[in-house]
């Protein structure tokens, strides 16, 4: 942290560009409400434009018809530019109509902004707890000796063993009110992180696949090299520092068994009278299934599937049926940079298909209608084994 970094920082990330802009309390409020507070992942443009208007519209009765000028769609447009990037716009397969998130920036800087706000009570005794039970965890899950840790467990066992003493003797202390709150309290904080943190493990996972496919596209070897290079992008992703900690998460979220405990232990905890006294947000009670939720979203683009065919009006219409049943597949190599790139390897295909089909990005569209239309060249076909080899 030196000023050459935060230099950087300030000039070049989405973050400091949202705190630093004009339009701040218009773009973190909207996107607060329309993202961060009901965990809502994707929205689609028709909707999230009219919320805007009617978020513009009501500033406009406040504050003039000069506060915000421009309409929803320029907004929303700008917002995803990469002079800003505060949302992330994209497409579905199979549909036409652009798709909104929010980016992990975007939301570290809303979470900023959340925590300026005065809290009534501050407790500090569970987070040091936190921080002793993470040093524990860490010093006994790397002692390789067996002596050492049949001595530990020892321990922990005459400690339960006393405490159980005590209990049956009728000794049973309880929490006061205070330390009640401060627990919950972290446990707030902590479950929201998780659920922004989501949308960071999405982003990491993305640049990773994408860094993956540049070494695709520039592959010079053998087409077997090649192939096995796709089949390991998942496997490159998923034991990635990244990768095996969400593996990790998803496996301990995924066990019913510990889905059944959360919710039975989040009913006891919001019934106590110190917890109801802080007026919890509304969704705590169901923040596993946020979780989940926001879990599945990264799961998918881990285990988003490729295909890879012919480039001609038969390609097409294979990976339109391969999406009927794998919705999540993208194409690769199958664009019209790839198609020109090898003009001299192409061919024609028998017969074309001429159907409308339903499971495709606007770009596939874009150049299905080409090939279908003979807007190249009559029945135009790329063979995949002549994509990037001679």
């Amino acid at each position: 942290m030196n000023h050459a970094t935060l230099a950087a920082l300030r000039e070049r990330h989405p973050a400091w560009r949202l705190l630093a802009s004009p339009h701040a309390p218009l773009v973190a409020s909207f996107l607060y409400r329309k993202f961060v507070a009901p965990n809502v992942r994707v929205m689609n443009e028709a909707d999230l434009s009219e919320a805007l208007e009617d978020e513009l519209f009501a500033l406009r009765e406040q504050l003039g018809e000069e506060a915000y000028p421009k309409g929803a769609s320029e907004y929303l447009g700008g917002w995803c530019a990469s002079d800003k990037g505060w949302l992330r716009k994209f497409y579905k397969p199979g549909t036409d109509e652009a798709q909104f998130d929010l980016t992990p920036a975007a939301e570290k800087a809303i979470a900023w902004l959340v925590s300026l706000t005065e809290r009534p009570f501050v407790g500090t005794e569970s987070r040091l707890l936190t921080l002793f039970a993470l040093l524990e965890q860490i010093s006994a899950g790397t002692e390789a000796d067996p002596v050492k840790r049949v001595e530990e467990l020892r321990r922990k066992r005459a400690e339960l063993d006393a405490e159980i003493s005590r209990t049956m003797a009728g000794e049973v202390p309880l929490l006061d009110d205070t330390a009640v709150k401060d627990r919950f309290q972290q446990f707030q904080q902590l479950a929201r992180e998780l659920l922004a943190d989501f949308r960071e493990v999405e982003h990491n996972f993305r640049q990773l696949d994408r860094k993956v496919r540049e070494r695709i596209a520039l592959w010079e070897g053998g087409k077997s090299a090649l192939l096995d290079e796709i089949m390991g992008e998942r496997d490159a992703i998923g034991d990635s520092d990244q990768g095996r900690s969400f593996r990790a998460f998803w496996d301990f979220l995924m066990s019913s068994r510990r889905q059944e405990q959360l919710s039975e232990r989040l009913d006891q905890v919001l019934a106590l009278p110190a917890v109801a006294a802080l007026n919890p947000e509304p969704r705590t009670r169901r923040v596993h299934h946020d979780w989940l939720e926001a879990g599945e979203h990264a799961q998918r683009t881990v285990a988003q599937l490729h295909y890879w065919g012919d480039i001609d009006t038969h390609g097409f219409a294979i990976l339109d049926q391969f999406r009927a049943h794998f919705p999540q597949a993208a194409s690769l190599l199958m664009d019209q940079e790839m198609l020109r790139a090898h003009r001299l390897h192409w061919s024609e295909e028998p017969e074309s298909r001429h159907h409308d089909l339903l499971r495709q990005t606007p770009d596939e569209v874009a150049l299905y209608d080409d090939l279908r239309f003979d807007r190249f060249q009559s029945r135009l076909r790329l063979e995949q084994e002549r994509v990037g080899f001679g």
